[in-house]
């Protein structure tokens, strides 16, 4: 098939070169995907940061606990 008969067929221009969009996952996350359950443990755990944002008010008493 020439480019003119494929633009035709995908609605472009003749001399348009065609673009293809994938969605690439990066192999140091690719578990994250591959594991659906962990997905969403992530998914709940942002959900519930962005309503809880952080407080360090209580840091140097939990600290102090923690060198006891």
């Amino acid at each position: 098939m020439d480019t003119k008969t494929a633009a035709k067929q995908n609605d472009m221009q003749p001399d348009a070169t065609p673009i293809q969009v994938s969605a690439d996952i990066p192999e140091n996350e690719r578990w994250l995907f591959d594991n659906p359950q962990t997905l969403r443990d992530l998914e709940e755990a942002l959900a519930w940061s962005m309503t809880h944002p952080a407080d360090d008010s209580t840091t140097d008493a939990i600290l102090k606990r923690m060198a006891e």
